[in-house]
């Protein structure tokens, strides 16, 4: 069952905002539908990720609103959720204090950490950072439409910058941060490397990992 609702549920929000558009200028429904259908088929010929035209990404239980300059959160990441989740049934006292998602993006893993903190604590503390104003855009608002905006405290900042004041040590640091090696951008399809930002991308020379290092 879903625990938040995206901001546009309509299946092709393309659509819908063309749509939405014409329909002002009472238009015959043969030229909205046109007018539409050529929209979408220059942005898939653009190849534009497809959760940036239904400005959705599902992920866990989740929906979330992504768009230009929002990494689309992977499967993949799923599974930090549950690393946390393990940890914590290990030590339950690791769910009193704060947890971050650094480089939250989105916010789906600091979203997904504090649903599930809630299982164990009253008042979990999430602290979601990101250097992007965008991101910190998104990230607020799928806070507050997955219902744990008093769980997730977004900060813009780079990595552990905004935390200074905390004043108890952090139970655990999440993050999914950019790990493709500089070298090897240039060889991404074309809906990754063409569209998503290269900074929640790109992991600079060598191998990759400058940000982890």
């Amino acid at each position: 069952m879903m625990q938040c609702c995206s901001f546009i549920q309509a299946g092709l929000v393309c659509l819908g905002m063309c749509c939405g558009v014409l329909c002002c200028h009472d238009l015959p429904v043969f030229l909205i539908n046109y007018a539409c259908t050529c929209h979408l088929m220059l942005w898939l010929q653009n190849r534009v990720p497809f959760q940036y035209l239904i400005h959705t990404a599902h992920w866990r239980d989740l929906v979330l609103s992504v768009g230009p300059g929002i990494l689309v959160p992977r499967p993949e990441t799923e599974l930090i959720v549950d690393l946390a989740a393990q940890a914590i049934a290990a030590n339950s006292a690791l769910a009193a204090a704060p947890w971050t998602d650094l480089g939250t993006g989105s916010g789906a893993i600091a979203i997904g950490t504090a649903l599930m903190l809630q299982q164990h604590i009253s008042h979990p503390q999430v602290w979601a950072v990101d250097i992007s104003p965008t991101a910190v855009a998104y990230a607020t608002a799928n806070a507050a439409a997955c219902g744990v905006q008093q769980a997730v405290h977004v900060a813009q900042g780079s990595w552990f910058e905004p935390l200074q004041h905390l004043p108890r040590q952090l139970s655990g640091v999440l993050s999914n941060p950019p790990y493709i090696p500089h070298d090897d951008m240039s060889g991404l399809q074309v809906e990754v490397g063409g569209h998503e930002p290269w900074s929640a991308l790109d992991g600079g020379p060598g191998n990759g990992l400058g940000s982890l290092q």
